[in-house]
Parts: structure tokens; sequence; C-alpha cells
């Protein structure tokens, strides 16, 4: 027994056909021709190619081909480079700061220290006995007591004046003259 195989040329079915031909490709006329085998196709022969060695002359310059960098690449690498150099100044100022913010806190406790020291010594310099002492010998101040309180009386009765209604100079009756008369009396 002797496997041939068979080759030949596909093309697109002239008719159409209902179902599955895929897996009996010559079931359709025309879909699958295979070629007789008294016709066997010889490959072609290849041509024998040889490669000529590069001969350089010194001083003249040859053309090769060079990998090109990108603009857009060059440009973002630098702005990279970039970012980083501004975050290692971001972080140095960072640095300094916390530096700063410490000293001032150790000033802000010497500072704190010192002033209730301040405030314990002004409460001490103002001695009440001693501010008395002073007034009463230095100034001639007399301590208040009930034998310096002056009171005063009024000499003259509280009295109140109740007006009549007939006593008024004018009747306010409605009419424009009577309104006109109590307004003048109220500006006198």
């Amino acid at each position: 027994m002797s496997i041939t195989a068979q080759t030949g040329t596909l093309r697109y079915a002239a008719k159409s056909t209902y179902g599955s031909v895929a897996y009996d490709l010559g079931a359709v006329p025309g879909y699958y021709d295979i070629p007789d085998e008294r016709e066997e196709t010889a490959a072609p022969a290849r041509k024998r190619v040889q490669k000529r060695a590069k001969i350089v002359v010194r001083g003249e310059h040859v053309a090769q081909d060079r990998q090109s960098v990108s603009v857009i690449a060059v440009v973002g690498y630098l702005f990279a480079a970039a970012l980083m150099v501004f975050v290692l100044l971001a972080y140095i100022n960072l640095t300094e700061i916390n530096a700063q913010t410490v000293e001032l806190q150790n000033q802000l406790g010497t500072l704190t220290d010192e002033g209730k020291k301040l405030e314990a010594e002004y409460k001490a310099a103002f001695n009440m006995t001693q501010v008395a002492d002073y007034a009463q010998n230095v100034l001639g101040m007399v301590p208040a007591g009930e034998g310096n309180a002056e009171h005063l009386e009024i000499q003259g009765e509280d009295m109140a004046v109740i007006l009549d209604s007939s006593s008024a100079t004018a009747k306010n009756d409605g009419s424009v003259i009577g309104f006109l008369t109590s307004l003048m009396s109220y500006f006198r």
C-alpha cells in the first residue's frame, strides 16, 4: 500500500449547495479539482545567488541604516527628569521646613516657661498690703469708711401737675384750626 498525496486547486463553488460540505469537498462539482496523476508539477528550480562582498575604500562614507530616536521620546525623558528634579527639590524644602518647625517648637516651649515665670513675678510684685501702705503713708489717702460717706438731701417736695381739659387754651373739636393750635402749643 502506498500513500499518495493528491494536490489540487481550490476555488469557489460554481453552484450553491444545501447543507455542509466541510468534510467532503469532492461532493460539489467544480469546487475541488483533482489533477491528473500524469501531470506532475515540478517545483521551479532555485537560482543560486552569491553575495557580493562590500568593498570599503578609506575616506568614502558608506550609507548605513541607522536607528533614529523619536523627538517625542526625548522630550518625554527630559520631562520625566525635570519632574524628578522637582520632586527632589520638594523633599529638600520639606526637610528644611520640618527642621524649622522643630526649632520653633523648642522656642515656643522656652517662651512659655519664661511667660509663666514673669506671670509669677507680676503677681508677687503687686502685693495689696504694700499698695495700701504706699497709698496711706506716701500719698495721704484715707481708707473708705462710714464716716467718710456724705449724704445729699433734697430741700423741696416732689410734685406733679395734672392738667384739666378746661384749663387748655384751645379746644380740639376736630377742626383744622384746633389741630393747628394744638400743634403750635406742642412746639412752644
